[in-house]
């Protein structure tokens, strides 16, 4: 009668810990990954900014709001709005595996981006739908509408983008730290072996 009891009572136990459970994961925010398909000319219609280059994952991405990441992205082209030669463009965390493999094999992507209120920086329209692949010049993983359209879209013609004036001199300051470390070193013990009377040979 015992053990029945005890039975029971681990039974109830049980529940009541997979109802607390299922309780707490419900209330986790999640985030949905999969994306509505977009016609073409929607995804035009959408883009603030159209460019054409590749990312640049060697830097920490800038934390952005739901599933996005900022990464410098670096233009080749500009279709539409205005692009320094490098821009922070969002990408979804999940689809950053991909898309690092497909550079290394040579591959760029032509980015539809949408600026939206409260994000730090512009994301691609509709995810997927506003990130197009493209190798030598070619849309490649697209049917044939959507392959022919983008194609065309990159036919029509492009400007450069703006020389960036704040990017070269923050790399020369991040590249020259090193250098400028050692040799404030260097004269910070000149002065300190002077004042001691010490003369270097």
């Amino acid at each position: 009668m015992t053990n029945r009891k005890e039975g029971i009572g681990m039974k109830r136990i049980t529940i009541y810990f997979m109802m607390m459970l299922f309780a707490f994961l419900s209330s986790i925010p999640t985030y949905a990954t999969s994306w509505v398909e977009l016609t073409p000319d929607q995804v035009e219609k959408d883009a603030d900014i159209i460019v054409l280059g590749t990312y640049d994952f060697s830097g920490l991405p800038i934390k952005g709001k739901m599933i996005f990441d900022g990464y410098d992205f670096n233009v080749q082209k500009v279709f539409k709005g205005d692009a320094d030669e490098v821009i922070t463009a969002g990408i979804d965390a999940f689809d950053k595996g991909w898309v690092k493999e497909f550079q290394q094999e040579g591959g760029g992507f032509l980015l539809f981006l949408e600026k939206n209120e409260g994000f730090r920086f512009p994301t691609p329209v509709g995810g997927p739908n506003g990130m197009i692949q493209v190798r030598n010049g070619n849309v490649v993983n697209e049917d044939a509408y959507k392959k022919n359209f983008y194609e065309q879209l990159m036919m029509t013609g492009s400007t450069a983008p703006s020389q960036n004036t704040d990017g070269p001199a923050k790399s020369f300051f991040q590249s020259a730290w090193p250098i400028v470390s050692v040799a404030g070193l260097i004269v910070f013990l000149f002065i300190l072996n002077h004042r001691r009377g010490n003369t270097f040979p």
